[in-house]
């Protein structure tokens, strides 16, 4: 509760029992699951998605109409990387598959999903032509 702004994506940390979360409108936060200890991170920070693997947060960072990055930092906000650059619109799906140690993402503006191993190396389309890409998941269907 008492967001100014826009809470879009969002991922649970349950080895560390934390939340984070990005606002649309800007910050990316974090807090403890029971509900304290809220922290603001990053508040520059402008995104639709947000993702926890293993020490390290994912996130896309809207920098200008047109100019989408992904990026990774520790979970307390520092050692910030940028992972890919060239997405035209907020991402709204991210998604970690760990077998091949890949992480996904959703580019709306190319209609394509893509997909690199965690530093940002490799990056390759996976599955073109869908539509606006959102909401990802990687699973067994077993």
């Amino acid at each position: 509760t008492g967001q100014s702004n826009d809470p879009e994506g969002l991922s649970i940390d349950l080895i560390n029992r934390k939340l984070y979360w990005v606002n649309y409108n800007g910050g990316l936060w974090v807090k403890n699951l029971d509900g304290s200890g809220e922290l603001e991170l990053l508040p520059d920070v402008e995104g639709g998605s947000i993702l926890v693997i293993d020490d390290q947060i994912y996130y896309d960072q809207w920098i200008a109409s047109g100019d989408i990055r992904l990026k990774s930092a520790n979970l307390d906000g520092t050692n910030i990387t940028t992972i890919a650059v060239g997405m035209t619109k907020v991402v709204y799906g991210l998604a970690y598959e760990p077998n091949e140690q890949k992480i996904y993402w959703g580019d709306r503006g190319q209609d394509i999903i893509w997909r690199a191993n965690l530093d940002g190396t490799n990056p390759e389309a996976w599955l073109q032509d869908l539509g606006d890409p959102r909401g990802i998941v990687i699973g067994s269907s077993q």
